[in-house]
């Protein structure tokens, strides 16, 4: 019997970003003097002596982040600096690109994506990467103001879920014919009521009041029969002769 273990297999994309980064990066060490090390399977970090860039394999996608190595270099209260996207950074400065975003399905895809990151920076960010922090400041700012707007966009998104699943509930208690239920769930929409479903409720409120002039009519066909059971025919004959007479009347 073979007792030896397998190897496990390293998924592709890892195999991939350990292979594409310290290429595709290696101008941060010619250019500027950082030393680039693979912390892990999806983390590499560059250093310098002023800033510290982050390259990360996250969730099919590629993210790079800088920050500051020295806190003292930031002007205001905003010490210890936190890293910070190359995105937000690039957005800040008001640069017209195509973001190269998304999830990567294709190994190809993700050595473009990789080298597509590292053009970018090596573009745009060279006061950044040659130690200058002046604005880091207004990009926090910036990020700040993000992440608020992110925030609201989540709980945007989190309410439109739920009012999905109650309107989805609510229209299958109305289909259904059970009426408490629909006016309970669409009630707690709110001011979120569309004309439609304001109208399902007040006919669910005529049914559910014709219903209960239905029972008093049973209870009162029951008076009249006390000796029928209620699966007999006759039954059903007193109740519909009551009920046409209280059309009559």
């Amino acid at each position: 019997m073979d007792n030896r273990r397998e190897t496990p297999t390293v998924p592709r994309d890892k195999v991939i970003f350990c292979e594409t980064v310290p290429g595709a990066f290696s101008f941060l060490a010619t250019e500027y003097g950082f030393t680039l090390a693979q912390e892990n399977e999806c983390l590499f970090t560059a250093r310098s002596k002023d800033c510290l860039v982050r390259v990360y394999l996250e969730w099919g996608d590629i993210a790079v982040t800088l920050q500051p190595s020295d806190v003292h270099q930031i002007q205001g209260p905003r010490a210890p600096a936190r890293e910070l996207g190359l995105a937000i950074i690039l957005a800040c400065l008001d640069i017209k690109i195509e973001w190269p975003g998304g999830l990567v399905t294709k190994p190809e895809e993700l050595t473009t994506r990789i080298h597509q990151l590292a053009t970018l920076l090596r573009t745009h960010c060279v006061p950044l990467l040659q130690g200058d922090f002046s604005n880091w400041s207004r990009f926090e700012a910036y990020g700040e103001s993000l992440v608020g707007t992110w925030k609201e966009e989540q709980q945007r998104l989190v309410t439109d879920a739920r009012l999905r699943d109650i309107r989805s509930k609510a229209e299958s208690a109305f289909r259904k014919g059970d009426y408490v239920t629909a006016i309970d769930l669409y009630g707690s929409v709110g001011k979120n009521l569309t004309p439609a479903e304001l109208r399902k409720i007040e006919y669910a409120k005529k049914q559910l009041k014709n219903l209960a002039n239905r029972d008093s009519l049973r209870i009162c066909t029951t008076s009249l029969s006390p000796f029928l059971p209620v699966n007999d025919p006759h039954y059903n004959t007193i109740e519909r002769s009551v009920l046409d007479f209280s059309r009559v009347r």
